[in-house]
């Protein structure tokens, strides 16, 4: 049974993600597709949990894949800019490690979740992952 949760639980002042700042370049109805489809991946790695244990699970997995994608968006981000007339952004790379930290903090949590009914050998397959950036000029 797939555990049904509703995106405005994750988001200010309710939840932790904050659109205006994390996700600034998404409007409100693609920022809810981005946690939905989150919700929906949790609910098929989560299914073999307890169903009270489920919640918290998809929580921490939408949580960790939300801050994951900020850390990558800035990541990717010159770490300062300006343009005439449009004022300039910078982002320090304590304020990025943040949202890798906060990431990894909501990753082993899901992951601890999971490790109570999934093999070791197969969180692997969720560990599994690389993010490249190519930034041209």
């Amino acid at each position: 049974m797939a555990i049904s949760i509703d995106t405005e639980e994750f988001l200010a002042p309710l939840g932790f993600i904050e659109p205006e700042t994390m996700f600034p370049e998404e409007d409100e109805e693609t920022l809810d597709a981005r946690i939905q489809a989150y919700v929906e991946q949790a609910n098929t790695l989560v299914s073999a949990l307890a169903v009270d244990a489920q919640k918290a699970a998809i929580i921490n997995y939408v949580y960790w894949k939300a801050f994951f994608a900020v850390y990558v968006s800035l990541s990717g981000t010159p770490s300062s800019y300006s343009m005439a007339d449009e004022g300039s952004n910078v982002y320090s790379t304590a304020q990025i490690a943040n949202f890798k930290t906060l990431a990894d903090q909501y990753k082993a949590a899901f992951e601890g979740a999971l490790s109570s009914v999934i093999p070791e050998s197969n969180l692997d397959r969720i560990r599994s992952y690389s993010v490249q950036h190519v930034l041209k000029y």
